[in-house]
């Protein structure tokens, strides 16, 4: 049972945004966020495993050293000194308790809206019939959950998730029963019922309705005007984090959620509103998650979950497309070394061609997942898609005789094991400063 068709109209607009292809290749060749607790099971004296200790000036030296890279003269890098590293084995875990799922929601759904009650007549659950092949998405209804409820408990009838749709107050909440990978957007209605969009909740997009102005740090100490007051951009990502750090479901937590940038739109004459690219953070270092399209079990292509928030007042999100508090972990170990910086932009530039000089734009140090196949080669669905996760040094490349860009990542522990895919990206800033005209 797939537990992503949650996302499915966030996906649409994430592919939009940015269309990757999977060019997967397997080498043998050579204002801050907290850190996190781990799980149980890692026990004991745990040191930090050193990651970077350079300067940027001879990082830049390496790279231009390299036959077929170059560093950008804004060459960006995210990493940090030391940090606590493990491996392990990352898979999904719904809960299969309808009744259970059903009260999380619930608590959930208060969260978001203290001063609202679900009304039956708005709560819809996804299932297996939404692939029916007379089933066509935004076309035909879902199906009310109230209608199916004594079938869903029983367990007679399956389910991916629940679908809270209220046009009246333009509002929206969806859940998936898998929350550790994602599986979850919200829309509080606050920004549509102001400048009165009539945008369906669950198909609003601040970022195309209103005029751009500006890109910002998370951590910058610049000062906008929201709906309720001026803030700092810094203490709206704290702001944020803190608010999906205190989200009562799941109660488990080994994961923070934090801003790699934040834009500026101005909303009214007199208020901003804030779009936060997020990202999950584990043990102090940015988790990429990634999610599949497969068929029966073949993998079709992949994509990156790409989680982003959107702020009109000072304390809280006003929409959120896809958050993270938890992943359930297996196999844990702890890694003690990793692969010298410099030693991976060789490794890169060993596996690329040697007739096209790559500029290196930026350099970050993450978690990244790899499908972990069954026996006969396919995406294990029936086990959760279990995956390896392990922390890799991440190159963003540019190639200037096809305008592609490359992201490229190498093993952090072996210094092998490099993987790429290619992407263009559509001229999403180009539609920013023509609306900020």
């Amino acid at each position: 049972m797939l537990s992503t068709r949650m996302l499915k109209r966030g996906i649409v607009f994430i592919m939009r945004t940015k269309i990757m292809v999977l060019l997967t290749a397997f080498l043998l060749t050579g204002c801050s966020a907290n850190e996190s607790s781990g799980d149980a099971g890692n026990s004991g004296v745990q040191q930090n495993a050193p990651v970077w200790e350079g300067d940027l000036p001879a990082l830049k030296q390496t790279v231009d050293a390299c036959k077929n890279l170059h560093a950008a003269d804004d060459l960006t890098l995210s990493a940090p000194d030391s940090a606590k590293l493990y491996t392990f084995t990352m898979r999904e875990h719904p809960e299969t308790d309808y009744a259970v799922f059903e009260a999380n929601f619930q608590m959930l759904y208060q969260y978001v809206f203290p001063d609202r009650q679900i009304k039956p007549e708005h709560l819809y659950y996804v299932g297996s019939y939404t692939y029916d092949e007379d089933f066509e998405w935004n076309v035909t209804p879902l199906r009310l959950a109230k209608d199916y409820r004594e079938k869903l408990v029983s367990g007679e009838v399956d389910f991916d998730g629940l679908w809270y749709d209220d046009p009246e107050h333009s509002e929206y909440f969806g859940l998936g029963p898998a929350l550790d990978h994602g599986n979850s957007m919200m829309n509080r209605g606050v920004t549509q019922r102001l400048t009165g969009s009539t945008a369906k909740p669950d198909n609003f997009y601040p970022q195309e309705e209103y005029r751009y102005l500006k890109t910002l740090p998370p951590d910058s100490t610049e000062t906008v005007t929201l709906l309720n007051g001026e803030t700092r951009i810094c203490d709206a990502v704290a702001a944020f984090s803190e608010y999906i750090d205190k989200m009562p479901y799941p109660k488990e937590q080994n994961l923070q959620m934090t801003a790699t940038e934040v834009r500026v739109y101005q909303v009214t004459e007199d208020c901003c509103g804030l779009l936060l690219n997020t990202v999950p953070v584990y043990e102090g270092v940015p988790y990429e998650h990634w999610d599949i399209g497969s068929y029966r079990g073949s993998l079709q292509y992949r994509y990156q979950i790409s989680p982003w928030a959107w702020m009109i007042e000072t304390d809280k999100p006003d929409e959120l497309m896809s958050w993270f508090r938890y992943q359930h972990t297996e196999e844990m170990r702890q890694i003690q070394k990793t692969v010298s910086l410099f030693d991976a932009c060789r490794t890169v530039s060993d596996g690329l061609s040697a007739a096209i000089t790559f500029e290196v734009q930026r350099i970050d140090f993450v978690y990244l997942q790899q499908y972990l196949p069954t026996e006969g080669g396919y995406i294990d669905l029936e086990n959760g898609q279990p995956c390896r996760v392990y922390p890799s040094w991440r190159f963003t490349l540019y190639n200037p005789n096809d305008t592609m860009h490359y992201l490229c990542w190498i093993d952090a522990e072996s210094g092998g094991n490099m993987e790429y895919i290619s992407y263009r990206e559509e001229p999403e800033d180009e539609a920013d400063k023509s609306r900020s005209e």
